[in-house]
């Protein structure tokens, strides 16, 4: 596997944990990069779907740290 390896939507979302049409939103909203290849299918770079996903796991430790036990 290089840095440089390209996955399918499914792929992505299998690493994710989420429905490929929500990868598809990813790609819409550019919090995920895709390019078109010669097949007509989108593909997004493995390392960069890593990234995503630590950005998020990053983001909700940072949340439930927050959250404090009302007494």
């Amino acid at each position: 596997m290089t840095t440089d390896e390209f996955i399918s939507i499914a792929e992505a979302a299998e690493l994710l944990f989420v429905t490929r049409p929500h990868v598809r939103e990813l790609i819409a909203s550019r919090d995920l990069l895709a390019v078109q290849c010669v097949d007509g299918e989108q593909r997004v770079r493995r390392a960069d779907v890593l990234t995503y996903k630590e950005r998020q796991l990053a983001a909700a430790k940072a949340w439930l740290s927050s959250q404090t036990e009302e007494e």
